[in-house]
Formats: structure tokens, sequence, C-alpha cells
């Protein structure tokens, strides 16, 4: 490739090399930081609740994000039984280096409560993990994390 370089004008070798320090210079991206602002329940019923939560989302980034939809589940980890899912209920725009506010549903499985709560009687603990993904529009690209 150091061959076909030497090949270039002076101007395509100034715009490559632009392309190339612009690409270094730019900032790399960090995840958005999302932490609870406040909840309360919408319903019950015989297998669960919903409840509404209310989300606070911190852009740590120098450029605007766009949070296009937000997903997300809790889950024993020994069976995998599900306790909690829920989503984003709007997409929302984040300024570089601020914070939104965004509102989410929340599903709770009674159920899955009651499998988590059998362990913790058995075992003393339970173990969970919490996955998800969130699709981030950056300008006219998306990135899924």
């Amino acid at each position: 490739s150091f061959k076909i370089f030497q090949l270039c004008s002076a101007k395509e070798k100034g715009h490559i090399m632009g392309s190339f320090l612009s690409a270094l210079c730019r900032p790399p991206f960090q995840d958005p930081i999302v932490s609870l602002k406040m909840m309360w329940i919408q319903s019950i019923t015989r297998k669960g609740a919903t409840l509404n939560i209310r989300l606070s989302i911190y852009n740590p980034n120098t450029f605007p994000l766009e949070i296009k939809s937000l997903t997300y589940k809790a889950s024993k980890t020994s069976d995998g039984v599900e306790i909690a899912s829920g989503k984003l209920q709007d997409s929302i725009l984040v300024l570089a280096e601020e914070s939104g506010v965004a509102n989410a549903s929340v599903v709770i499985s009674f159920g899955g409560l009651g499998a988590a709560s059998k362990s913790i009687a058995r075992r003393g603990k339970t173990e969970f993990e919490i996955g998800g993904m969130i699709s981030i529009g950056v300008g006219a690209k998306q990135r899924v994390l």
C-alpha cells in the first residue's frame, strides 16, 4: 500500500492524510449512563405487575445521541426464569454531555419473584442477571449495544 500512496498526487495525499488524522482525533464512543429516577405502579394482576419508571440518561460523549430503543430483562442465573422485562416508551435525543429523561415500562412476573424468593429461602441468596439492548443513532449512523 505504500507504493500506491507514492503514486497519489500531492492533493490526494493531503486528502488521505486529513481523513486519517480526523479519524485519529475523533473521540471514542462512550456508553450512555442510565439511572433510575422514579417508579410507580401502573397495574397489578394475578400474574404480575406493570410499573412505569422514569430514567435519567447521561450522554458522556461530545456529540448528541438519539436513543431509538431500549429493551431489557432480569432473569435468575441458575435456571433462566424471567423476573422482569421492560422497554423504553419513546425515543429520546440526549445532547452532548447532558442528561435526558425517558419513561419506560417494567413488567414484573410474580412467578419469577416467587422462584427467586424460594432460592433466597433455601440458600440465603439468589443470583440474577440483567441484560438488554440499546439502539443509538449518532447522526445518520446507528449502533446497537
